[in-house]
């Protein structure tokens, strides 16, 4: 007599895993494509970077331009002696649209002029600038 033959049961993948059970043929695209992906994220985050950089770079380049282009007339003002507040000297700085602010101070710290009339007088201590974010 021959024993009870047994039912054969067959697995097949669920249909959400699907791209676990993806074939070779399937799964290189979709790797390199992955790739690529990670590769332009990591140009586009280095090229950012670069740019803030060559940013930073310029407003220094344009400080110094700036510095350089009133300390001649800062000189000549302070052998005088008659540096005063307001006069057409920071009148012309405050027509530059990037420029927070700008200020002259002697040895002590204390501003004697600035494009802003509300810092006359005051310490340089009392006027920190926050912290960029």
């Amino acid at each position: 007599m021959d024993a009870p033959r047994q039912p054969q049961v067959s697995f097949r993948p669920v249909a959400f895993p699907m791209i676990l059970f993806t074939s070779l043929r399937h799964s290189l695209p979709l790797g390199f494509f992955a790739l690529a992906i990670a590769l332009s994220a990591l140009a586009y985050v280095l090229r950012s970077s670069e740019v803030e950089a060559r940013n930073e770079e310029l407003m220094i380049q344009r400080a110094t331009g700036l510095a350089n282009f009133i300390s001649p007339d800062l000189e000549a003002r302070f052998g005088r002696g008659s540096i005063e507040p307001g006069d057409q000297l920071f009148g012309r700085l405050r027509t530059i649209p990037h420029l927070k602010s700008a200020f002259v101070c002697d040895d002590t710290g204390l501003i004697l002029d600035a494009t802003d009339p509300a810092l006359w007088g005051r310490s340089v201590a009392e006027t920190a600038a926050p912290a960029w974010g």
